[in-house]
């Protein structure tokens, strides 16, 4: 793959919002667009350390959530040949559990984040699916961030000491018309084996060989054209001045993979650290062939949160 440099960089004003669109310096045709949002606060809350994205495309709004649990809610900008421009931050809130014996307010930690439609209620608004460590669990929250309760998790994934570590626990989360809520481990459980991934379904599981076997983590996942899922890799390449990481986009037909099997993986892109990779953990399908990525960044001015969108129908240039 030849890598083209793209030198433009807009500095675009937002309220006093900082926003840097094209920041990167090398980057694949594949990518449409790098937004870097600094020192960027909205309802009082900080937009940092972003592990989930959720989209609507009802309602055109982008929901982040941050590893402490703040539900940032976003609107994108686009060009007119679909390069990403903007990420605006509209409002945010703190994710608040105020079921009995809750208390008025439970801290989260929060990594995956999913848009869903509760059975029978598919014409009206959507929830939001989260996903969360220390606590193996997955939470159904509305969309001001209010807790409604939490989801039947898989019978493997409730106890806490089947985990390799407790912040290794409930990375990625989504939901499939078929197969309803799916649910995955950052890394393999401590009984299962380190060199693959395994999703989690309620009636059966599908595993696949990670991309960098015991070293790849499984940061996020979707469902795209009912029944697809795409699952984002990262992992940690080279020492010294040379280390730096690898996000990898995987296409995984369900359908496709029979139960006890293996599955299939198809390498959908790979971005080196050459190619603008960063410390990806959010992923949502747009729609089509886009993908959005966001990184767990401080959001400060060396550590910004950076967003990438990728479009997987742009060819690649050899």
């Amino acid at each position: 793959m030849t890598i083209f440099t793209q030198m433009r960089a807009v500095m675009l004003s937002l309220a006093g919002l900082v926003v840097l669109t094209n920041a990167t310096a090398a980057q694949p045709p594949q990518v449409r667009g790098v937004v870097q949002l600094k020192g960027s606060t909205v309802d009082g809350l900080r937009v940092a350390e972003l592990s989930g994205l959720a989209w609507d495309a009802r309602s055109q709004v982008l929901y982040g959530l941050s590893d402490r649990g703040h539900l940032i809610r976003f609107r994108l900008e686009r060009t007119a040949d679909g390069h990403l421009q903007a990420v605006v931050p509209m409002s945010a809130s703190a994710l608040q559990d105020t079921r009995p014996g809750s208390g008025t307010k439970h801290t989260v930690d929060a990594e995956g984040l999913a848009l869903w439609h509760p059975p029978g209620q598919e014409d009206g608004a959507p929830q939001l699916l989260v996903s969360t460590e220390g606590l193996p669990q997955v939470l159904q929250v509305d969309l001001e961030g209010r807790v409604q309760g939490a989801m039947e998790l898989p019978a493997a994934l409730g106890d806490a000491r089947r985990y390799r570590a407790r912040n290794s626990m409930l990375e990625a989360v989504t939901h499939s018309t078929r197969h309803g809520l799916l649910v995955a481990a950052e890394a393999a459980l401590g009984d299962q084996d380190l060199s693959l991934h395994t999703v989690h379904g309620r009636s059966r599981r599908w595993s696949f060989a990670a991309h960098d076997p015991g070293q790849s983590r499984l940061k996020a996942m979707d469902v795209i054209d009912g029944e697809r899922l795409v699952v984002l890799e990262r992992s940690r390449v080279g020492k010294g001045k040379t280390k730096g990481l690898v996000n990898v986009l995987r296409l995984i037909d369900l359908e496709r993979c029979a139960p006890q099997q293996v599955c299939e993986a198809q390498d959908l892109l790979v971005l080196e650290p050459t190619d603008g990779s960063e410390n990806f953990e959010g992923m949502v399908w747009l729609g089509g062939q886009q993908f959005l990525l966001v990184s767990d960044s401080p959001g400060s001015a060396k550590a910004p949160n950076v967003f990438m969108l990728v479009d997987l129908s742009v060819p690649v240039r050899e």
